[in-house]
């Protein structure tokens, strides 16, 4: 029988094998291959036994134990390399060139499974984020409570402030009442419980915060004087994020997210700040960007509005807070 097929080692050494109950040494050939199915993950070492000395055809396992269960003793002063079993068992290889090679190909296979253990925690972890944690944050946002959403948009809002994102806006008391009036024609059951206004250095936005708030930047309402229908078009988009709780699926991720990293390194300083970027950089999935966009037109249509206007608006943020030239868009 080929003792090779069922070892499917590459690496093979001779050495004499001690039961580790008396004093008598056995020739054997050790191989290394990868566990079989059932067997577990790690490179697996094999005892093959030759009992009519080498050279004969037939050979018979004698042993195969896992590599984390093998005590590997380096030689002293070129002394013998010794493999020892939990069972009191060892197996001595004479030559330090084949203890290495032995050891070699242990550690490399090793490394193997080792990066194959983390490619598949990270698949895990990238699948468990896509989808797990998306699901979980949807099915949360809904549930809760308004007052304690409502806190906690306070909450972030004061955090942005104070780290000097957000400003005081220097809008009149009147754009600021032009722009309420837009809102209401668009929102009139209040799904929009607060408008706020606010300067930010980073150019033309408005976001939905989770509490059902929406912030417009200064320089968004200056941009859109004179295209009432185009800011009412942004104004529906945050709307579309609103209502389907967006904001808040957004900040329970990040929350649950900045949690995990403060159980694993020990520091909880950065939970509020982590929700506070999220809501901030706005990173809502692409799905959730269609659906936003979606429930504009939709309001946009049903109100008479051309959605156009909104278009162009977009042209204009797109570009910065100056109108593009014509076809600028486009280059």
């Amino acid at each position: 029988m080929d003792s090779t097929s069922h070892s499917e080692r590459a690496v093979t050494v001779r050495a004499h094998y001690f039961d580790g109950l008396s004093s008598r040494a056995r020739a054997v050939r050790l191989g290394v291959r990868e566990a079989h199915p059932g067997q577990g993950r790690g490179p697996v070492l094999e005892v093959w036994l030759n009992e009519e000395g080498p050279g004969a055809a037939e050979e018979r396992l004698l042993r195969s134990e896992a590599a984390r269960d093998i005590e590997f003793s380096e030689s002293m002063c070129h002394g013998p390399n010794l493999l020892r079993f939990s069972d009191g068992a060892f197996v001595e290889i004479r030559e330090g060139a084949d203890g290495e090679r032995i050891r070699a190909a242990l550690a490399q296979r090793s490394w193997r499974v080792a990066a194959a253990s983390a490619l598949g925690a990270v698949a895990f972890l990238v699948s468990g984020y896509l989808y797990g944690l998306l699901w979980l944050s949807g099915g949360i946002a809904p549930q809760v409570p308004e007052p304690a959403a409502r806190s906690l948009g306070d909450a972030v809002l004061r955090s942005l402030q104070e780290s000097g994102l957000l400003a005081a806006s220097r809008l009149t008391p009147e754009r600021q009442e032009e722009i309420r009036q837009a809102l209401r024609r668009i929102d009139p059951g209040g799904l929009v419980h607060r408008l706020e206004f606010r300067g930010w250095r980073i150019g033309p936005n408005a976001f939905a915060m989770p509490c059902g708030m929406i912030i417009v930047t200064d320089d968004l309402a200056k941009l859109a004087e004179g295209n009432e229908a185009g800011l009412q078009g942004v104004l529906a988009h945050e709307l579309g994020h609103v209502e389907p709780h967006h904001g808040m699926q957004m900040l329970i991720r990040a929350s649950i997210l900045g949690g995990f990293s403060a159980w694993l390194f020990g520091d909880i300083s950065g939970l509020l700040a982590a929700g506070s970027a999220a809501v901030l950089s706005a990173h809502y999935s692409r799905e959730q960007e269609r659906e936003a966009d979606a429930r504009a037109l939709a309001l946009m249509r049903r109100k008479g509005l051309p959605p156009e206007r909104f278009a162009d608006l977009l042209e204009q943020l797109a570009c910065g807070s100056k109108a593009c030239a014509p076809g600028e868009l486009e280059r």
